[in-house]
């Protein structure tokens, strides 16, 4: 009997909680809005950098924060497009940024909350940090099939209480610009967002969607291959669930902006594991005609000539260097040869082949240079971007360095010599060298980095087995004497392959690159110099 009254007394009390709950409106049992679980707040205030987070984990292996913690960084991923998966891709500053982190957490559609150029704040305490696969991520942990312990997802309950959104924080992230793929893989950080110029898609043909169901497919996402103009390579990998992947490719060339990534087993991001993950495809313009494909008999000039060589001299005079900020593209013709040693890194060229007005050297970081540009080869710079100054009394076009505290004009990167130099596609001509029978004729600085040839000349301190490098220091000067007994320098670097050659005795031509050294940048007479190409520019008997 008293069973029976607990069974009957049990049925009552869910039959009445079946009422209470027919009475609920629905909506109060929905999930509540991502506004709802994640607010945003003004309170938190952070006291440590995602750098100095990375720096307290040197290893990578996932480390347990116990510590009051809170950073901050900048959204610029979104999962608004599905090709990001409950992850929250941050970097430390909206421009320049110099670390990024995947934030883990099990929450779907965070861009509702995480707008792209929010602040985000973590509250690091209780979490974990460390590199998974090459990528620094913060989240929980979990164990793998193997039994590893990885880097995971903290729960909607955690991300509650430890990811905030600074309220009225939103601002525009500047993505980090690369011109040559090259580049980007030597100076680009992971995790950040990034923009790579002149480029386009590798072996596709005209229909082919961004994730391939049949063909190419890894782990549910499609990796397709962006080449530059060089022939580097970077992949970008599309998920199978999002928004775009059905759309079609673009077949010309131009612009991408997306998030770099990075994919490795050992944990050691090299440039060969790097991978690109898209936003949405209005981070991809690619309008212009494909490039590396014109037929063997035809050749494609990147960039037409607007300017002169004379009016890019023109637009600066002095010693500090000046960046060039226009669409600006000048041509000119190379005179220096590196491969005998006495040039080293640069390559001067003159605006004709013969009677030149205007002279200059580009400054680049670049071996055997005479194998991409022999002489008399003609060499189209596009000079947006790059710096021009006259230093030390010759004018050059290149990159900048710090000289114990000045400024001056140095070395393009390989890269960005890659990017900013092409060469025409005329054949190489020959360079006509100006002839002067007397050396203070010939000593103009419009002719300074311009091909002369002193007829009727002598080197006056030859003899008794001189060679054209003696000494200890990084050159020497030979005197160089015409008719008239005046005279300038022929410097000889101690690289150059005929620094043991002897001198010749006698008296004939000279050809060689007019330059100067003048370092409070005033040249005079005294600052002349000539550098010879090889010895064989020398005809003395």
């Amino acid at each position: 009997m008293n069973n029976f009254k607990s069974i009957k007394r049990g049925l009552l009390l869910m039959l009445t909680s079946l009422m209470f709950l027919s009475c609920v409106d629905d909506d109060d049992y929905d999930v509540p809005p991502i506004e709802t679980i994640l607010p945003c707040t003004t309170d938190w205030q952070p006291n440590i950098t995602i750098g100095e987070l990375v720096n307290k984990n040197v290893d990578g292996a996932p480390l347990l924060i116990e510590e009051d913690l809170i950073l901050e960084g900048y959204v610029v991923s979104t999962d608004r497009n599905g090709n990001f998966f409950k992850s929250l891709v941050i970097q430390d500053s909206p421009t320049n940024p110099t670390y990024g982190m995947s934030v883990e957490l099990d929450i779907q559609d965070t861009y509702r909350k995480f707008p792209v150029g929010g602040k985000v704040l973590v509250n690091a305490r209780g979490l974990y940090f460390g590199k998974d696969r090459a990528t620094y991520k913060i989240g929980s942990t979990y164990v793998a099939d193997n039994g590893e312990v990885r880097l995971g997802r903290m729960s909607e309950v955690v991300a509650m209480d430890k990811v905030r959104l600074l309220c009225d924080s939103q601002t525009e992230v500047i993505p980090q610009t690369f011109s040559t793929i090259a580049d980007f893989k030597a100076n680009a950080v992971v995790n950040t967002l990034i923009k790579l110029e002149n480029v386009q898609f590798d072996d596709i043909t005209d229909g082919d969607t961004y994730y391939d169901e049949e063909g190419n497919t890894f782990g549910g996402a499609t990796n397709r291959e962006l080449i530059d103009r060089n022939g580097d390579k970077i992949v970008l990998r599309t998920s199978q669930y999002t928004d775009f992947a059905g759309e079609v490719m673009p077949m010309g060339s131009g612009t991408i902006i997306a998030v770099l990534s990075a994919y490795s087993n050992n944990n050691n991001p090299t440039p060969s594991t790097y991978q690109l993950f898209l936003r949405d495809i209005v981070d991809v313009q690619m309008d212009n005609p494909r490039f590396g494909e014109t037929p063997p008999d035809e050749c494609e000039e990147p960039w037409e000539v607007n300017a002169t060589l004379a009016e890019i001299k023109a637009l600066n005079d002095t010693a500090v260097p000046m960046e060039i900020t226009e669409d600006l593209v000048f041509a000119g013709y190379v005179i220096s040869n590196d491969e005998e040693g006495n040039f080293f890194k640069t390559l001067s060229i003159q605006d004709s082949p013969v009677n030149p007005t205007a002279g200059m050297s580009i400054e680049m970081n670049v071996n055997d240079i005479y194998k991409a540009y022999p002489i008399g080869s003609k060499v189209l710079v596009n000079a947006k971007g790059m710096f021009v100054a006259k230093d030390r009394g010759t004018y050059k076009i290149g990159s900048t360095f710090d000289d114990n505290g000045t400024l001056r004009v140095g070395r393009l990167s390989e890269s960005e010599a890659n990017a900013k130099l092409a060469k025409s596609c005329m054949d190489p001509v020959e360079i006509i060298p100006t002839s002067f029978t007397s050396i203070e004729e010939a000593l103009e600085e419009g002719l300074i980095n311009t091909l002369v040839t002193f007829e009727d000349v002598t080197f006056s301190d030859a003899g008794n087995g001189a060679t054209y490098y003696m000494g200890d220091n990084s050159g020497y000067n030979h005197k160089l004497e015409d008719s008239q007994g005046f005279s300038t320098i022929v410097r000889t670097s101690k690289y150059a392959d005929f620094n043991d050659e002897v001198v010749p005795t006698g008296r004939g031509n000279v050809t060689a690159v007019l330059s100067a050294y003048a370092p409070n940048n005033m040249v005079t007479d005294a600052s002349y110099q000539l550098y010879l190409r090889d010895t064989e520019d020398v005809d003395i008997n």
